[in-house]
């Protein structure tokens, strides 16, 4: 009797496994038809644009730029550059100005897609 009680717990399991799997696949299937990700970041791009909070905690010095390793790392994060992708470092800082008009150019790239 054990042995058929955990016969059915095993089951059991597998089917809930099985249906938070579909679910889950449901749900990622949905994000990807309405390209809620990337609404989430065209959102996030704008509001760093109108609103540059990433630029100044990344300036936490008030020196007025930040280095090009962070700049890189910000696109990153906003999902607005690609690990593989490859960014020109001129040597200089980044300026809050230089920051948001690549926020913006990268933004219109992305949403010329939709």
């Amino acid at each position: 009797m054990a042995v058929t009680l955990r016969g059915r717990l095993a089951t059991s399991q597998f089917g809930a496994m099985e249906a938070n799997s579909s679910r889950e696949l449901e749900a990622r299937n949905y994000l990807e038809k309405h390209r809620i990700m990337e609404l989430l970041t065209y959102l996030a791009s704008a509001l760093l644009f109108f609103r540059p909070a990433m630029f100044q905690m990344l300036d936490s010095s008030n020196k007025g730029s930040i280095s090009f390793i962070q700049y890189k790392e910000a696109l990153k994060t906003l999902g607005l550059c690609t690990a593989d992708e490859v960014l020109k470092d001129d040597g200089h800082g980044i300026t809050c100005e230089k920051f948001m008009c690549e926020v913006n150019k990268k933004t219109q790239e992305i949403w010329s897609a939709f």
